[in-house]
């Protein structure tokens, strides 16, 4: 852009005139993720421009000073109801401060990994987490707390206390603290080298609030001289973790997966707020959910997982509103980020297109050669793709089926005999699937049970018979059940073990994803699941009526609750006979027989483009 007057600027090829002032730095919170206020002044005339130039100079201080004198009230606020000022600290107190740093240092370790570490990260974490133990540790050995300090004091206002201690008293907690440092770094190491180290397990005896009112209490010792004990009442401590833990609680059994999605925007919130002085979800304000959404706009998440994250969070509020832990919903009225028609109708998974799966279906585990993963997937690499793309199962549902999953249907036909939950993974393949989906069902991740995955969690929507392609028995499907069954197995994959997430294809879907990749597909759209973009694909093909496609996929028809919720209302041979119409593909694949081999992978780290070295930070 080109200066004409100070903060008067001309850009574009139509040489625009902009306003553009540069946020005092005292003032960057109330701007969370910008450095300038920017106003278009609508014209490239330059007398014209200096008028109107002007007036937005003095909208823009004015707006200045209204932002600073409520940050001057919010942190009034925030420190009338945070801060309390001690002279000393107790060894409980003490300790509380050490647990506290501990399992926050682990949680925050849990958010890193949550996103997805590649290769890179991977390593440059361990290098990061090691270089910062060896250095803490020397410190440590030589009792050298002075550096430990000021990390110390931010991280008691962070509780909600500040101290001023004599200097033996600050050494002494400061080398405790140290200690909990180094016994973090000691568990995210161990957690590096692959050793189970849960977060739980960490967990602080006290929450942070009744640590505050400890805090609060020790500071005002002696002021309420004439209170009577009697009459004095705990108080209702209400904490980031007790909301959370009473949402997981409200449904039975919930899965781990959606147990982890929820925490990662619960502990966002908990950051988001934690940097503007909120302490306890009894803080939160409708400014401060504002603040979480700007926050991750500044972070460029996507507007559909954005608006997910803000659901999420909706969702614990209400029910804390509902078990009277809080008198509203802050975020009740908070708006997430709106999509445009375009971005609406762009789909993250698309179906495999007809060379696609030619080239699935002609590789080393279906040519022939009988390759299977080296992992732990077994015989589920060869039939998940071709079960999935011949039914619409999903690929829990798939994994999770038993050998007397496979039922004759009384007329010469198979079917599949599914219940399953279903899940955020369809929202893209029907309008508004969101809405089939009964929050509060009872959810949980498939829990083996005599060797079998349980089917407990049965939804309305996901239980249905699907029928049996034709396809899928003239490559062996029975040949197969028939080998497990005389080894003693009742599951149909019985190889196949729940990951971190609770879900028995996790591993496999992971698989997958390099399986793909190898063979020369490289879009990111094209996963697991799009073998059942295919089969809707088929189901269209065939002109199957819609509430028939829906109820093979494993949604509601639109009939009613009785329709959708027992699928054997639904007229089955109706559903097969329109069934039958569908034409599948032919697919390139030899009989199945028991795997002969692995599949290897070259080293994908390799391929990747070294990294540009990082610029020193400056300190």
């Amino acid at each position: 852009m080109k200066t004409i007057a100070e903060n008067l600027y001309a850009g574009g090829k139509k040489r625009r005139l902009i306003t553009r002032v540069r946020i005092p730095s005292d003032l960057r919170a109330a701007y969370p993720g910008r450095l300038h206020v920017q106003k278009a002044l609508g014209t490239s005339d330059i007398v014209e421009g200096k008028g109107l130039h002007h007036v937005q100079m003095a909208a823009i201080y004015i707006d200045f000073e209204v932002k600073r004198a409520k940050l001057r009230l919010d942190k009034a606020e925030r420190l009338a109801r945070a801060s309390s000022r001690l002279t000393a600290l107790s060894a409980d107190q003490v300790g509380s401060l050490a647990q506290h740093f501990v399992h926050q240092s682990l949680l925050t370790d849990d958010h890193i990994r949550s996103q997805g570490l590649d290769d890179d990260d991977f390593e440059s974490l361990g290098e990061g987490l090691l270089a910062q133990r060896a250095a803490l540790g020397s410190l440590l050995a030589r009792g050298r707390v002075e550096c430990i300090v000021p990390a110390l004091r931010s991280f008691m206002h962070l509780m909600g206390t500040e101290a001023e201690l004599a200097p033996e008293d600050e050494r002494r907690v400061g080398l405790s603290f140290l200690q909990s440092v180094v016994q973090s770094l000691d568990l995210r190491i161990a957690r590096h080298n692959g050793n189970s180290v849960a977060s739980s397990s960490c967990a602080p005896a006290h929450t942070i609030e009744a640590v505050q009112e400890g805090f609060r209490a020790a500071a005002n010792v002696g002021a309420k001289t004439n209170a009577n004990p009697a009459v004095e009442q705990t108080p209702n401590v209400v904490s980031w973790d007790s909301l959370f833990e009473k949402w997981r609680q409200f449904v039975k059994d919930r899965p781990s997966a959606t147990t982890i999605a929820m925490k990662t925007a619960w502990r966002d919130l908990q950051r988001v707020a934690a940097d503007h002085g909120v302490l306890s979800p009894r803080g939160v304000t409708p400014h401060t959910m504002k603040a979480f959404v700007d926050a991750m706009r500044a972070r460029e998440l996507k507007a559909e997982t954005l608006n997910d994250r803000l659901g999420k969070v909706k969702h614990v509020f209400s029910l804390a509103v509902g078990y009277l832990d809080l008198p509203s919903n802050p975020a009740a009225d908070t708006i997430g980020q709106g999509q445009s028609s375009l971005e609406k109708r762009q789909k993250p998974q698309r179906s495999f297109l007809a060379e696609q799966l030619q080239a699935v279906f002609t590789s080393g585990i279906f040519d022939g050669r009988h390759l299977r993963s080296a992992g732990k997937s077994g015989e589920a690499a060869y039939w998940i793709p071709l079960i999935m793309c011949h039914s619409g199962l999903r690929p829990e549902e798939v994994g999770g089926l038993a050998t007397d999953d496979i039922v004759a249907d009384g007329r010469g036909g198979y079917y599949f005999d599914v219940a399953d939950r279903p899940d955020g993974d369809d929202a893209e393949l029907f309008e508004g699937i969101k809405d089939d989906i009964d929050d509060g069902a009872a959810e949980s991740a498939p829990l083996l049970v005599g060797g079998l995955p349980s089917r407990t969690l049965k939804n309305g929507a996901s239980v249905r018979r699907v029928p049996v392609a034709q396809a899928l028995i003239d490559i062996g499907l029975f040949r197969y059940r028939d080998w497990l069954m005389a080894q003693g197995h009742r599951a149909l994959f019985p190889k196949l073990k729940k990951d971190c997430h609770g879900k028995l294809t996790g591993a496999f879907g992971k698989f997958f994803g390099r399986y793909k990749r190898e063979i020369g597909i490289e879009d990111a759209r094209k996963t697991l699941y799009s073998f059942r973009h295919c089969m809707k694909n088929f189901l269209e093909q065939a002109r199957v009526p819609t509430k028939y496609l829906k109820r093979t996929l494993g949604h509601t028809s639109g009939d009613g609750a009785v329709t959708d919720g027992y699928g054997d209302d639904m007229p089955f041979e109706v559903l097969a006979e329109h069934f039958s119409r569908v034409r599948f593909p032919t697919l390139p694949v030899m009989p199945w027989a028991p795997g002969k081999g692995f599949l290897s992978f070259p080293n994908l780290a390799s391929k990747r483009p070294k990294r540009e070295p990082r610029e020193p930070r400056l300190k």
